[in-house]
């Protein structure tokens, strides 16, 4: 779900969008864009927010810390009192513009998913949140809808093993520490971990573009609701939608006809929780 899936109903009549009309952000297979090939290489994670959430989080992913930028100071004294060994100079080849490095460089351990049964406990309030990725293989939408996640306080995000991004030092870059606070499950088969999903006591909300959903603000989402959200370019795979409880959209009110994935993502996780408050 993502330009052309995620945000709008198709108008009934008028010309077909050019199949190369998709929106500047539609992904590649296997989780890499263009950022990514630009960015830090595998084992580096930059900038103050998301080395700042590790060193909160996960403090032991933390091999080494660069730091050549006196407003890193802080971080340096905390990695030094966790035992992380601290150069002050910056990495050779980093491969970042100073704008991103912001003056620091954390060397780190691969990103460590979760099993699906840490997150699918519906919390005692009865207002859980979680979040599905149906073959979205953007890094830098995983990594918006990531921070999205965190700042909604999201209790997992579920991702498919296969043809879906993954969580690489580019996504934690772009989550802003969301990936160090809310934790990611990978599953071998999406649609039959739904499954699995709504007999722990979650409602499957899907989200589409199409004459058969409803609208976004019109649903009663104060329950338990797992929000899935299918691939930038075709939306929800037939399976993963039949496993959905209700499929929803976003009427457009301009000639603008759908919302970046991780845009839809936002608006959906803040409905939830407005309605769950």
């Amino acid at each position: 779900m993502a330009d052309g899936h995620s945000g709008g109903r198709r108008p009934r009549k008028g010309p077909k969008r050019p199949r190369g009309d998709r929106g500047g952000d539609r992904g590649r297979r296997g989780g890499r864009d263009r950022g990514e090939s630009r960015g830090a290489g595998p084992g580096w994670l930059v900038g103050m927010h998301a080395v700042g959430a590790l060193l909160d989080g996960t403090p032991k992913r933390v091999r080494a810390l660069h730091v050549w930028s006196a407003h890193a100071a802080k971080l340096a004294e905390r990695a030094s009192m966790l035992g992380i060994p601290v150069r002050r100079e910056e990495p050779d080849n980093l491969g970042v513009p100073p704008h991103l490095a912001q003056g620091i460089a954390a060397r780190i351990a691969p990103y460590s998913y979760v099993s699906l049964e840490d997150v699918i406990a519906v919390p005692d309030s009865g207002q859980g949140l979680l979040v599905a990725l149906d073959s979205v293989t953007d890094t830098r939408n995983l990594g918006a809808i990531l921070r999205s996640a965190g700042f909604f306080s999201a209790q997992g995000v579920v991702i498919p093993k296969d043809r879906a991004a993954t969580v690489t030092p580019v996504t934690e870059r772009i989550a802003r520490g969301g990936a160090a606070i809310v934790p990611v499950a990978q599953v071998t088969n999406l649609a039959r971990s739904l499954a699995t999903i709504a007999e722990a006591g979650w409602t499957i909300v899907g989200t589409a573009l199409d004459d058969t959903s409803g609208s976004l603000w019109d649903e009663d989402l104060s329950g338990p609701i797992c929000f899935v959200l299918g691939a930038e370019d075709k939306g929800m795979r037939r399976l993963v939608r039949s496993r959905c409880d209700r499929v929803v959209s976003l009427e457009p009110l301009a000639p603008v006809q759908s919302l970046n994935v991780a845009s839809f993502a936002t608006l959906a996780m803040s409905e939830v929780r407005r309605q769950q408050r």
